[in-house]
Parts: structure tokens; C-alpha cells; sequence
């Protein structure tokens, strides 16, 4: 915690945006202990989050940050299933990414429709409209480039 805190707190301080990837496999709370580090931030991205407890998808969007998906490398390795239902139910539009291209397709044409099957196939809760923004607008925001 002590190497991410002076990172991002340096980021902070020259303007930059930051990503993180994190896995907490339901065993830690890392996004509950950002936040009481004061490090949770709308600059920050967090590439897959599959794991992490209940609240903390609200505790990111409380501050603003967003979160990547990349549904093809988390079903592929084993990171447990794409969060996209549970980050558009605490308040936050997830992005979607690629992650690792030699393990995967490298087109987000690939990546949207898994995305889409998967959570199609859990709850029904996504429409061909939503993959497409969270590439685009989605994707955009979660950059800074919302305008």
C-alpha cells in the first residue's frame, strides 16, 4: 500500500490519470483501502475489479472513478465473470478493453459481443446499446475526454 499511495499521490499532484489493475478474489478489501487512504480519485481507472466485495463498486463511484472491463481475459483466465451488472448497479457505466491481445482477439467488435453474452446469459441486463457506449462516450469519460 505504501509504493501505490506515493504513486498515486504523485499522479495526483502532476495531473495524471492513473489505472489499476485489481483482483481481489473476495479474500481483501483493496478499493475500502484506498478509500481510507484517501486514494480513491475520478482520475483513476480500475481494470477488471472482479472480486472485490458488494459495496465497493459503490465506493468507486461515489469518488468518481470507472471501471474496464475486459470480459475475454477474465473468462479466460479465470478472474471470475465480467462485472459490468454490478458496476451499472452501484451508479458507474463501465468501459470495456482488450487486456492482453496474445491471449485474446485484439477487436472490441469481439470483446462487445462477449461482453454482451455473458451478461445477457446471467441476467438479461444489457442492451447492444450499452456495449456500444462503453467503448465510445463511456470509454471517452473514463479518459477525461467526456467533452
Amino acid at each position: 500500500m505504501d509504493t501505490v499511495a506515493r504513486e498515486l499521490k504523485l499522479a495526483a499532484e502532476l495531473g495524471l490519470r492513473t489505472s489499476l489493475h485489481i483482483d481481489a478474489g473476495g479474500t481483501q478489501r483493496q478499493v475500502a483501502e484506498l478509500r481510507e487512504h484517501g486514494l480513491l480519485r475520478d482520475t483513476t481507472t480500475f481494470a477488471h475489479a472482479n472480486g472485490i466485495s458488494d459495496e465497493e463498486p459503490r465506493m468507486l463511484a461515489d469518488a468518481g472513478s470507472s471501471v474496464s472491463i475486459s470480459p475475454d481475459v477474465e473468462l479466460k483466465m479465470g478472474f471470475g465473470r465480467p462485472m459490468a451488472g454490478r458496476v451499472l448497479a452501484a451508479g458507474l457505466r463501465p468501459t470495456l478493453s482488450i487486456d492482453d491481445v496474445p491471449s485474446v482477439g485484439g477487436d472490441m467488435f469481439s470483446t462487445m459481443r462477449t461482453g454482451f453474452a455473458v451478461q445477457r446469459g446471467m441476467d438479461g441486463g444489457l442492451r447492444s446499446r450499452d456495449l456500444l457506449e462503453f467503448t465510445t462516450v463511456d470509454a471517452a469519460r473514463s479518459c477525461g475526454l467526456a467533452a
